[in-house]
């Protein structure tokens, strides 16, 4: 696909790729069986809402709520973040 201006290409990645265009995978998210770490900014009501739906699907999850951050915690409170996803992975 070639496309030629700027504005082709934010639109045909928002179609694409979209929240809107990607499939729904709740249904399966009780087959992690791996472990889960959500991270969402507690400024961010809509996804913290989100998240914690999804905590009671999964067995294996950690949710972590970061206090003083909105939608982008690894640009708003990277230090915090760096540490949940370093604890995370020990």
């Amino acid at each position: 696909l070639h496309v030629r201006s700027r504005r082709q290409r934010q639109m045909c990645i928002r179609d694409r790729y979209g929240t809107g265009a990607q499939p729904s995978y709740w249904s399966r998210l009780k087959e992690l069986k791996i472990p889960v770490c959500l991270i969402v900014g507690r400024n961010d009501q809509k996804f913290v809402e989100i998240n914690k739906k999804m905590a009671e699907s999964i067995e294996n999850v950690q949710l972590k709520l970061v206090e003083d951050a909105g939608h982008n915690i690894h640009l708003e409170s990277p230090k915090k973040f760096d540490i949940i996803i370093t604890e995370f992975l020990k």
